[in-house]
């Protein structure tokens, strides 16, 4: 995850994940050289089915200060020949610059996966 989150402007300076029901997952990074810090706890494990995990940024980019506003990730992994489809839903957000800045976050994290992968000889 610390490898491909985020748009090109995001850089990870840690990753932690307990992906399991009731685990947490925490990231820090800095985007456009300001402090970033989002956390959230995992709903649903099913391997390989299903992933689903609360998401919320904390009001100055530290750990040490209250989450905002939470939402739901839902990830969906579907076999489609040898490939996997992955569908992914994030919300509700509050307002239309919640989600366009979620889709742009979420697009650029899956270009650098998609490039991750391709150059580990892997297929995305």
């Amino acid at each position: 995850m610390a490898a491909w989150f985020g748009p090109p402007s995001v850089s990870v300076e840690s990753c932690e994940v307990d992906a399991r029901v009731g685990g947490t997952w925490r990231l820090l990074g800095t985007s456009n050289g300001l402090p970033r810090a989002v956390s959230g706890k995992y709903i649903e494990v099913k391997p390989p089915e299903r992933l689903v995990f609360t998401w919320a940024w904390h009001a100055d980019g530290t750990f040490a200060t209250p989450r905002e506003h939470e939402t739901e990730v839902r990830l969906i992994f579907k076999s489609v020949g040898d490939r996997t489809e992955m569908t992914l839903t994030h919300g509700p957000f509050r307002d239309r610059t919640g989600v366009d800045n979620h889709s742009r976050g979420w697009t650029g994290s899956f270009d650098k996966l998609e490039t991750m992968l391709a150059t580990e000889g892997g297929s995305a």
